[in-house]
C-alpha cells in the first residue's frame, strides 16, 4: 500500500513486471490487497508491467483485490491467468498501448472466473492499446462464465479499443461509459472498438 514503482526494468527473471506472482512463486496465493499504489517509469516503457499473475499452475490463485492503483507510463497494466474469486476496481491507466486489465487463457490451466471488474478509469487516448482485453490459448478460455463490466470509463480514439474480447466469453458492458456517453446509449463509433 502507498508503494511507488518505477524504471522497474532491470535485466532478470519477470523483468519490467513491478509485481509478478506464478505458481513457483507462490503455490497457492490467496487473500492479497494491492492498493493505493503508483506504477511508472519516467518516460513510457513499451514492454512494461504493473502487475503480473500469471499462475499457470493446477491450483487457482484467490480473493485478490487490486483498488486504487494508478498505472502511466507503461505498456500494460496488469494481467492474470487461472485466478478466481477477485476483484480489479477503482484504478487508473494512461495511455496503456496494449491493455489496462488482460485475462488469458493457457492450454491445460484452468480459466480464470467469478471477477469483479467496477470503477475503473481507462484513458487508452490515441495509445492503440485496449481498456479491458480477453485471450483465448488455443483450447483454454481465458475466462469461465460472463465477465461483467460496471461503471468502468473509457476515454478512446483512433484505432483503440475500449474491450477487446478475442476469446468466447460473453462479456456484459451495460453500465459502461465510453468516451463521457453511458452504454445503453453510446453508438458503436462512441465505443469505437469493442471486438
Amino acid at each position: 500500500e502507498k508503494n511507488l514503482f518505477q524504471d522497474n526494468n532491470n535485466a532478470g527473471p519477470a523483468s519490467g513486471t513491478d509485481i509478478y506472482a506464478d505458481q513457483f512463486t507462490s503455490p497457492s496465493m490467496q487473500n492479497v490487497l494491492i492498493q493505493n499504489n503508483k506504477f511508472t517509469n519516467s518516460g513510457f516503457v513499451e514492454n512494461n508491467y504493473g502487475i503480473g499473475i500469471s499462475n499457470t499452475g493446477v491450483t487457482a490463485f484467490t480473493n485478490l483485490t487490486v483498488q486504487n492503483n494508478a498505472f502511466t507510463n507503461m505498456g500494460r497494466g496488469m494481467y492474470f491467468y487461472n485466478t478466481t474469486g477477485s476483484a480489479v476496481t477503482g484504478n487508473t491507466f494512461t495511455g496503456t498501448s496494449h491493455y489496462g486489465i488482460a485475462f488469458f487463457g493457457n492450454n491445460g490451466t484452468a480459466a480464470n472466473a467469478t471477477f469483479t471488474v467496477t470503477n475503473n478509469i481507462f484513458n487508452v487516448n490515441g495509445s492503440s492499446g485496449d481498456g479491458v482485453g480477453l485471450f483465448d490459448d488455443t483450447a483454454a478460455a481465458a475466462y469461465s462464465g460472463t465477465l461483467t463490466l460496471s461503471g468502468d470509463s473509457y476515454t478512446t480514439s483512433g484505432t483503440d479499443a475500449s474491450i477487446d474480447n478475442e476469446s468466447a466469453t460473453p462479456v456484459t458492458a451495460t453500465s459502461e461509459i465510453f468516451n463521457t456517453v453511458p452504454a445503453l446509449s453510446a453508438t458503436l463509433a462512441q465505443q469505437f472498438a469493442i471486438a
